[in-house]
């Protein structure tokens, strides 16, 4: 019998007494097995930010935290991404990860915390610039739906 891939619930998604009663209580469902061709090559870069070392930025910057990578792999793997253009990828001082994209005149950042903690910081050219906690894929979707103009 196939199973579902499963990544792990970093977001206290919903699960079915089934699933709350297995072992795999760490896991929630795949949302698609679409995904777009850049996210191999974002998942390898997001593993190779576990390689850097304390001072990384020669301003004290600490290593990328396992919890900041996990989160941050649970995320993508609970978006509609397929349309979204190829995110840049970065370490942050604190130990975290931050995604960058850019379409057109609106700018999204979306940072994960060392804790896992996920923010987002959505900025159109030449206007405001709007915060959020992304405390759930659902925030996080809207921050994304918004970069591609639709909401």
């Amino acid at each position: 019998m196939a199973q579902t891939l499963q990544f792990p619930n970093l977001f206290g998604l919903e699960r079915s007494r089934q699933d709350q009663d297995s072992n795999r209580r760490q896991w929630s469902g795949v949302k698609s097995l679409q995904s777009p061709a850049w996210l191999k090559e974002i998942y390898d870069r997001i593993s190779d930010l576990k390689k850097l070392e304390e001072n990384w930025d020669s301003y004290g910057g600490l290593p990328v935290a396992d919890t900041a990578i996990s989160s941050i792999r649970v995320l993508l793997s609970n978006l509609d991404i397929e349309d979204m253009p190829t995110p840049h990828v970065a370490p942050l001082p604190d130990g975290g990860i931050g995604l960058h994209w850019r379409v057109g005149a609106r700018d999204l950042e979306i940072e994960v915390e060392p804790s896992g903690a996920v923010h987002y910081l959505k900025t159109k050219i030449g206007g405001e610039s709007v915060p959020g906690d992304a405390d759930s894929p659902g925030q996080a979707q809207c921050a994304l739906d918004w970069v591609l103009g639709k909401c």
